[in-house]
């Protein structure tokens, strides 16, 4: 299972990173990370881990979700307004 997750991580162009169940908490809870891939009898505690991170909410995902998932979209606004823009438009 975890090669399959590793390689579902990598062909979506993401680097994945292996961690023993031991060091989980403290990866999770520290580590810069934008998603976790499980599968199998942990996913409830990782999703339990993943909820008491602060900042952004990331995906628990599947190695058998569709590679859409494994993407990541940013997306950037800028306030014409506040940047001395057209405020009539």
């Amino acid at each position: 299972m975890l090669e399959q997750q590793i390689q579902r991580a990598e062909s979506t162009g993401n680097i994945a990173v292996a961690v023993k169940i031991e060091d989980m908490e403290g990866a999770i809870l520290t580590d810069d990370i934008q998603g976790v891939v499980v599968d199998g009898a942990i996913r409830e505690r990782v999703a339990i881990l993943l909820s008491k991170r602060p900042g952004a909410i990331l995906p628990l995902l599947s190695a058998n979700d569709e590679d859409a998932r494994f993407w990541l979209e940013k997306v950037l606004t800028v306030n014409t307004t506040a940047a001395g823009g057209n405020a009539s438009l």
